[in-house]
């Protein structure tokens, strides 16, 4: 049986990772846009130049994308199979909470493209983030938090580009089911990455003085 749930997993993992970095390759060539069609309507050559450079820093772009989504898929299996499924009810003593707390933000510190890690519990409330002071905020309206709650044949899965409760960024969300052993839902692991954390990733790679570096404008938080 957990030969079998770890098949399924891994499935949907590649499946996730395929599906996840052709909406990040998209969105990235989508923010060459403006640039290419300014190119276009000053000199051809500029045009061919553009969409050679457009096309190799999509790959350049989408190669550090997978890496970086492959591991915050990692830590989100581990953090999972640490989880005390205990800590998601009220009653968890508070020294304990605190003690889960700073672990998350040890973890998130070590990777720096995360912007938090975040435990929900089965009701899509907050419970404990890497960020100390989040507010505790209710995701059961969203999608892919329902997703995972509603079908138990799902392990993972991600967002579409939200903006984050918690930050007030606009964001994409990774996260993984937690189940007890009889296969009940009993919340998520969640990975927020902002959008601004791709531009960073974008930016040593866009050429020229002038080009654009953000393929994402960033909503003050509020």
């Amino acid at each position: 049986m957990k030969d079998a749930t770890d098949r399924t997993a891994k499935t949907q993992s590649l499946a996730w990772r395929r599906s996840a970095v052709v909406w990040l390759a998209g969105a990235l060539v989508a923010g060459f846009f403006a640039l290419a069609a300014h190119l276009v309507f000053s000199h051809h050559y500029h045009t061919q130049a553009v969409d050679t450079t457009t096309g190799n820093l999509t790959q350049v772009v989408e190669s550090r994308l997978v890496a970086d989504l492959d591991r915050n898929n990692a830590v989100l299996a581990y953090l999972a199979g640490q989880v005390d499924t205990a800590a998601l009810q009220p009653a968890y003593p508070a020294a304990e909470q605190a003690a889960l707390t700073r672990r998350l933000g040890v973890l998130q510190a070590s990777f720096p493209f995360l912007t938090a890690l975040q435990i929900m519990d089965a009701e899509g409330v907050l419970r404990y983030s890497s960020d100390p002071v989040a507010p505790r905020v209710d995701v059961s309206d969203r999608p892919h938090f329902q997703l995972l709650r509603d079908d138990p044949t799902v392990a993972i899965t991600f967002s579409e580009v939200i903006v984050a409760r918690t930050t007030g960024e606009r964001s994409i969300v990774q996260l993984r089911a937690l189940r007890d052993e009889q296969g009940r839902f009993l919340g998520t692991v969640n990975a927020l990455v902002s959008l601004e954390e791709i531009s960073r990733l974008l930016a040593p790679s866009t050429p020229g003085p002038g080009a654009s570096r953000s393929c994402c404008t960033v909503t003050p938080r509020r």
